[in-house]
């Protein structure tokens, strides 16, 4: 008896862990189906991605390559300016 009441309190905190966290089960299953989504998505997409490679000539893949690389390079950059720029910014807001 002494045992079942030291274990009673416990366990009714165990239930209210329980109900706070079945929201985040729901949000749990939200995400694993949108993984299952995302899989099938980017199985997908990979496949198109073959298929439009092996339709490319060399020179062509050589040029969407430079290309893509270019964007990303242009990106970054811009971001680095953005972020130095508001550095000084802040310099000539502080004189």
């Amino acid at each position: 008896m002494e045992l079942q009441g030291r274990v009673m309190p416990i366990e009714e905190q165990i239930v209210g862990w329980e109900k706070a966290l079945e929201p985040y089960g729901e949000t749990l299953e939200n995400l694993m189906e949108a993984r299952m989504v995302l899989r099938e998505r980017m199985a997908a997409l990979v496949g198109r991605l073959q298929v439009a490679s092996a339709v490319l000539k060399p020179k062509e893949a050589e040029e969407l390559v430079l290309a893509l690389l270019w964007d990303e390079l242009a990106g970054q950059l811009e971001r680095y300016v953005a972020e130095h720029r508001q550095q000084v910014i802040a310099a000539v807001e502080n004189w």
